[in-house]
C-alpha cells in the first residue's frame, strides 16, 4: 500500500522512484490528486510510463521557459564570456523553438534549425551544442524521455579554417604597409602561432628583452565589446624564444606606447585595452593591406606556424608545448595531416622524375 499524505490545501500527495540520481540517492517524483482514488490512478500511470521510460513531469512546459531557467543556472558555473555566447545563441538562432513544448521537438526540427546556418560554421556548432547541453539537462529533470540532440550533424568545417596561408600571401604579407600595431600583431601570430586571445592580452612584461624570451602567462576574451582577463586555454605558462629580426622591432613597438592602459594592444587612440570593434577593424586593415581574401583569420597565420614546426622537423612533444596544445593529440592530428600531405608531395615527384627520365 502506497504512502499518503494529506496536504493542507486539502490535496493528497505521494512519491515514486524513478531511478537514482548521480550521487546515488532516489530520483523521487511527487504526484497530487484531489482524492486518494485519482491519486492511486496517476500513481499507477506515472509508473507505467517510467516502466516504459516514457515518464515525463510536466508536459506543458515549453523550450524558451526551459532554456531560462537552465541559463540561469549556466550563469552561476560558467566564464562571462561563455555564459553571454549561449544566451546569443538562445536569443537569435534558437528563438523559434521558443514557443513549443520541449516534449513535442523532434530531432528532424533541431536538424532543420542547424542546416539553416550550413554556411556559418561556428554558428551551427554552437547550435548544436546549446541544444545538447539544454536536453540532456532537460532528460535529467525528467521534462522529456529521449535526448532529441543524439545524431545531430553539423556542416562540415570550411578548409579556410584550416589551411595555411600560400606562398603569395606570404608574400603579400611581408611586402604590405602595416602600422607597427598591425606589424605587431602580424609577427606574433606568424613567427610565434600565437592564439589571437593570446597575442591581445599581453603586457611589456610579457617581452624579456634580457632574456630574449616571450612569456605567454594570460589570455582575453570579449564581454560584449569590452576586452577581459582569462587564463590561457590549457591554464599553462609557456615560454618562447624571441626571433632575433624581431627583436629592435618590439623594443621599438613597446617605447611608442603611452602609459594609460598596461596592455600592448589598446584602441586606435591608446587610451584603453582594444575592444572588439577596434580589433576586427585592424584586422579588416591587415587583410585588405595584404591582399588576403575575406575568409582568412587570424588562425590560418598559427596553423601556418605549426606547419612551419613540422617540416622544421620540431618533434610532437616540443610542437605541442610551443603551440600550447592541451594535449599531444591535437599536434599529432595536424603532423598526421602533413604527413599524408608530404607523402602525396613525395609521389607526384617521384612520378615527374620517372617522366623525365624516359
Amino acid at each position: 500500500m502506497a504512502k499518503y499524505k494529506k496536504r493542507k490545501d486539502g490535496r493528497y500527495s505521494t512519491t515514486v522512484t524513478n531511478g537514482y540520481k548521480p550521487d546515488g540517492s532516489p530520483n523521487k517524483v511527487t504526484i497530487y490528486a484531489k482524492t486518494i482514488a485519482e491519486l492511486e490512478e496517476k500513481r499507477a500511470q506515472v509508473m507505467i510510463d517510467i516502466h516504459k521510460h516514457v515518464f515525463v513531469k510536466d508536459k506543458s512546459v515549453t523550450f524558451g521557459e526551459y532554456s531560462e531557467i537552465w541559463l540561469r543556472k549556466k550563469k552561476a558555473t560558467r566564464e562571462t564570456g561563455t555564459w553571454i555566447r549561449y544566451e546569443r545563441v538562445l536569443r537569435n538562432q534558437m528563438s523559434p523553438l521558443d514557443e513549443m513544448p520541449l516534449i513535442d521537438i523532434t530531432p528532424t526540427q533541431l536538424q532543420d534549425l542547424i542546416n539553416g546556418y550550413a554556411n556559418h560554421y561556428e554558428t551551427a556548432r554552437r547550435i548544436r551544442l546549446t541544444a545538447s547541453q539544454i536536453f540532456r539537462s532537460a532528460l535529467q529533470d525528467s521534462l522529456i524521455f529521449k535526448d532529441p540532440t543524439a545524431g545531430l550533424e553539423i556542416p562540415k568545417k570550411p578548409d579556410s579554417e584550416r589551411r595555411v596561408l600560400s606562398p603569395s600571401e606570404l608574400i603579400s604579407i611581408s611586402e604590405a604597409q602595416f602600422t607597427i600595431r598591425e606589424e605587431m600583431y602580424v609577427r606574433l601570430l606568424q613567427n610565434y602561432g600565437l592564439r589571437p586571445e593570446e597575442a591581445l592580452s599581453l603586457r611589456p612584461e610579457n617581452i624579456r628583452f634580457d632574456s630574449d624570451q616571450l612569456i605567454i602567462d594570460h589570455a582575453m576574451e570579449w564581454i560584449g565589446n569590452s576586452p577581459s582577463e582569462k587564463p590561457t586555454k590549457n591554464g599553462r605558462i609557456r615560454v618562447m624564444y624571441l626571433v632575433p629580426e624581431d627583436r629592435e622591432f618590439f623594443m621599438q613597438f613597446i617605447c611608442g606606447l603611452d602609459t594609460r592602459d598596461p596592455h600592448l594592444f589598446r584602441t586606435t587612440d591608446g587610451s584603453e585595452w582594444i575592444t572588439k570593434m577596434s580589433f576586427r577593424r585592424m584586422f579588416d586593415h591587415i587583410r585588405e593591406k595584404a591582399k588576403l581574401p575575406d575568409d582568412i583569420s587570424s588562425y590560418n597565420f598559427r596553423h601556418t606556424f605549426i606547419t612551419d614546426l613540422y617540416y622544421a622537423g620540431v618533434s610532437i612533444k616540443d610542437a605541442q608545448y610551443l603551440a600550447g596544445h592541451s594535449s599531444p593529440t591535437i599536434t599529432m592530428q595536424i603532423y598526421t595531416h602533413l604527413d599524408k600531405s608530404r607523402t602525396d608531395v613525395r609521389d607526384q615527384l617521384a612520378a615527374y622524375r620517372s617522366r623525365k627520365g624516359q
